[in-house]
């Protein structure tokens, strides 16, 4: 915490790439999630719903898939009619960067100039425990 956040650059899931540095001037929930793990699911509505609520304050979500195939993540994605952003760490290089690896989920708090201001390893239990580690960001 306190240090600038490792930039990267990935396969966004929609096509195109995700650049972290490029949401520089906006807070960022950066999470590191799988569908194999049952925690990283189970948190993905409350990321919606916080996500839904804090858009317009410009919250950027990134959503970063470890390892797995772009059509088993499309069918997560679909099913849970998620619409933040979502990308692809096929190779965990990016979780390298971070440091991320299991246990998952993993979630960094990333405010306006690109530090991390908070991590949380684990999952949520609710939108409210969301809500209050963007505090810290927003």
């Amino acid at each position: 915490m306190g240090a600038l956040a490792p930039d990267f650059t990935v396969p966004a899931l929609e096509g195109g790439d995700i650049t972290l540095s490029s949401y520089r001037g906006r807070p960022v929930l950066l999470n590191f999630w799988a569908t194999s793990c049952r925690e990283c699911r189970a948190q993905m509505p409350y990321f919606q719903a916080v996500y839904e609520e804090a858009k317009g304050e410009g919250l950027a979500l990134l959503a970063i898939n470890l390892g797995e195939g772009r059509a088993r993540v499309q069918s997560f994605v679909r099913e849970q009619e998620l619409t933040f952003t979502v990308g692809l760490d096929l190779d965990a290089a990016v979780a390298r960067a971070y440091r991320v690896g299991p246990p998952l989920p993993a979630s960094f708090f990333i405010d306006r100039q690109g530090v991390i201001r908070q991590v949380a390893i684990g999952s949520f239990p609710n939108e409210e425990a969301v809500r209050q580690a963007l505090e810290s960001i927003m």
